[in-house]
């Protein structure tokens, strides 16, 4: 059973003014909707970015990781390189030195047999 309302038409003018209000809030709160909507499909949006840079960051991170490990690897090849290099050169400068020092004993045997000689033979002549 429906009841029936009935009213003068001075409360009906203030009813369809009041619903027209209503309406007028109702579609402001479809469109605030709308609005909460793209905004969180934004927010959505912006959060895929972020974790991708933060995944690209992490290769990012790892081959720069790598780089250093690998420039740390060839700066210590070439330091053993010019390690090697130094005492090659250390050893050649050893090894001339000794070709020295043996040549001096050989001259200074000479020269003692040499001077052993000259006294033999001046001994001899007297």
């Amino acid at each position: 059973m429906t009841k029936q309302i009935y009213m003068s038409e001075h409360e009906e003018i203030e009813f369809s003014e009041k619903l027209a209000k209503l309406g007028t809030v109702v579609r402001l709160l479809w469109a605030l909707l709308a609005v909460a909507f793209v905004i969180g499909g934004w927010a959505v949006k912006q959060e895929f970015a972020i974790a991708q840079n933060k995944q690209i960051t992490k290769i990012n991170s790892a081959a720069v990781d790598t780089l250093a490990d690998w420039k740390i690897r060839v700066d210590a090849t070439r330091y053993s390189i010019q390690d090697r290099a130094a005492d090659a050169k250390l050893e050649s400068q050893d090894r001339l030195l000794n070709e020295k020092r043996l040549q001096r004993v050989e001259d200074t045997q000479k020269n003692i047999l040499d001077v052993l000689e000259k006294i033999e033979t001046k001994l001899d002549k007297m």
